[in-house]
């Protein structure tokens, strides 16, 4: 099984991916990586991610940084305690399959 333990999410206004980076663990091997989503496995990581808030929204994590036309967000998962996402809840069920960087 494939986990991911996500620091920051970061996205933006002209893109249809969002990125993820975070440590990847497969059974032994554990590496800083990023994962690439489309924003629809977005939505449901966020949903899943918001369940483990004590207060608040996921929402409220947002920062967002406009530069000439383009915005840019960012959310620093980092201070929360947001135990590991198995990856396969976001390439189950007809969805895309993930692009993985180490």
């Amino acid at each position: 099984m494939k986990t991911i333990n996500i620091r920051e999410i970061q996205f933006n206004s002209f893109s249809q991916k969002a990125i993820c980076f975070g440590e990847l663990k497969t059974k032994n091997l554990a590496v800083d990586s990023s994962i690439e989503l489309s924003f629809s496995a977005l939505n449901r990581m966020l949903g899943i991610i918001g369940g483990f808030l004590p207060h608040g929204s996921v929402y409220d994590l947002i920062q967002e940084d406009t530069q000439d036309t383009e915005t840019y967000y960012r959310i620093m998962l980092d201070r929360h305690e947001i135990p590991a996402l198995d990856l396969e809840q976001f390439t189950q069920n007809g969805y895309p399959t993930l692009k993985i960087s180490a």
